[in-house]
């Protein structure tokens, strides 16, 4: 009897406790900051991005920073319009008029000082 009970007791208590570690532990969310997002931008204008943090960056909506996903929203317009692929020939994979609006993107960025505190 007495093992039963405690078979029971400690199955209870493990029950118990994932429980409440699942509660605990959020989804993970992928979050951009400022400087990452300048970073990829600046990549992109000199032609160093890698294909796939474009990909990333455009895939996966920032619920940190309004304005960083109104960015990641146009540049996603920009992907459906103007991607081009790696060639041979050229590092870049959006069309010069997209890497010309990205440049205009990242002035915009440059002059934003935000400060969280």
């Amino acid at each position: 009897m007495a093992v039963w009970l405690t078979t029971i007791l400690l199955a209870s208590l493990i029950t118990v406790s994932v429980v409440l570690l699942l509660l605990k532990v959020r989804t993970p969310r992928y979050r951009v900051e400022r400087a990452k997002a300048k970073t990829l931008l600046y990549d992109i204008v000199n032609g160093r991005a890698s294909e796939e943090d474009w990909q990333i960056f455009i895939s996966i909506p920032i619920y940190n920073d309004e304005q960083l996903e109104a960015i990641r929203q146009r540049c996603l317009q920009l992907d459906e319009t103007e991607f081009t692929g790696y060639s041979v020939t050229s590092s870049f994979f959006l069309t010069t008029l997209a890497i010309k609006e990205i440049r205009q993107i990242l002035e915009t960025l440059e002059g934003d000082i935000v400060f969280r505190g």
